[in-house]
């Protein structure tokens, strides 16, 4: 199971450029993982957030963040 520590594992990797990333159902992801989503920017084209304790409010703030990117909430 993924977690916010994972979210920013992912997020550093300078060399790794994810395309989709699928978090439905990490109940360790939270509120924290927003800024390392953010970061993934240029790369995510699909963002899976189902089931996760994300919160609409962040939601909509990584839609704007990630505006190229589908997000799937």
């Amino acid at each position: 199971m993924v977690s916010d520590y994972g979210v920013a594992v992912l997020a550093s990797a300078k060399q790794l450029k994810l395309r989709i990333l699928s978090l439905s159902g990490c109940l360790m992801v939270t509120p924290k993982s927003v800024p390392f989503l953010g970061i993934m920017s240029s790369s995510l084209e699909g963002l899976n957030l189902q089931f996760n304790f994300i919160g609409n409010h962040n939601i909509a703030s990584l839609e704007k963040q990630l505006w190229r990117c589908d997000i799937l909430a």
